[in-house]
C-alpha cells in the first residue's frame, strides 16, 4: 500500500493541468475538454486532453520491471503515465465521387497544427520532469526518479487525430 494513497491521483491531476496550460498558446489552443481516466478514453470526444496511469509494476533497476521474487527488497512501484491529445481538425473524405479527398493544402495545415501541438506538450512535461523536484509541478516537491517515452501519432479517424505521449515515475516506496 502506498504511503498516500491519493498520491498518484494528485500527480495525474499536475500532468493535466500542466499539459492544458502548455497547450494554450498553441494554434489549436486548449483543449475544450479534459479528464482523468482509468484506462484509454472513448475517442468521440474530438477536442480533449486525457491522462491515465497505463501501468503500475515492481521495478529494481528503474525504469525495467523486476519479475523476479519480491521478499529480497529493493523492489518499488513504477507507474507508466499515458497523456492522449485528441484534436478534431482533420480534413475528411468528401461524398464527393470525383475529388473525394481534402485538398493538400487542408491536410498541410492539418498537419502542421498537430505537429506543434505534439513538440509543445512533449517539450513542456520533458522539461517538467527535467527541471527537478524544486521547479516541477509534476513532481511537486518529491524527488523522484522519472523516465520520458516518446509521442506517438494515432490515425485520423472521423475528423479526429491524437497524440499519446507516455513517461514512467517511480512512486514512493511500499510499505510492507
Amino acid at each position: 500500500m502506498i504511503v498516500d494513497p491519493s498520491y498518484l491521483p494528485a500527480l495525474t491531476s499536475r500532468v493535466l493541468d500542466l499539459g492544458l496550460a502548455c497547450l494554450e498558446d498553441t494554434p489549436n489552443g486548449a483543449p475544450q475538454d479534459s479528464g482523468l481516466y482509468h484506462t484509454q478514453p472513448p475517442a468521440d470526444c474530438c477536442d480533449g486532453l486525457y491522462v491515465w496511469v497505463e501501468r503500475i509494476f515492481p521495478s529494481r533497476a528503474f525504469p525495467s520491471e523486476w519479475t523476479g521474487p519480491v521478499d529480497s527488497g529493493g523492489v518499488v512501484p513504477v507507474a507508466r503515465i499515458a497523456v492522449r491529445l485528441y484534436r478534431p481538425c482533420w480534413p475528411v473524405v468528401k461524398d464527393n465521387p470525383h475529388s473525394p479527398f481534402p485538398p493538400a493544402s487542408e491536410s498541410d495545415i492539418a498537419a502542421a497544427n498537430l505537429q506543434m501541438d505534439a513538440i509543445k506538450l512533449f517539450c513542456c512535461v520533458l522539461g517538467d520532469l527535467a527541471a527537478g523536484d524544486d521547479e516541477s509541478i509534476i513532481l511537486n516537491g518529491e524527488c523522484l526518479k522519472t523516465a520520458m517515452g516518446g509521442i506517438d501519432p494515432g490515425a485520423p479517424s472521423g475528423g479526429c487525430a491524437s497524440w499519446t505521449l507516455r513517461f514512467t515515475i517511480e512512486l514512493p516506496p511500499c510499505c510492507i
